[in-house]
């Protein structure tokens, strides 16, 4: 869990 950018919901995961 790295937050890189605002994924999805800030969750900082590369799922989406």
């Amino acid at each position: 869990m790295q937050p890189k950018l605002a994924s999805c919901q800030g969750n900082g995961d590369i799922s989406g």
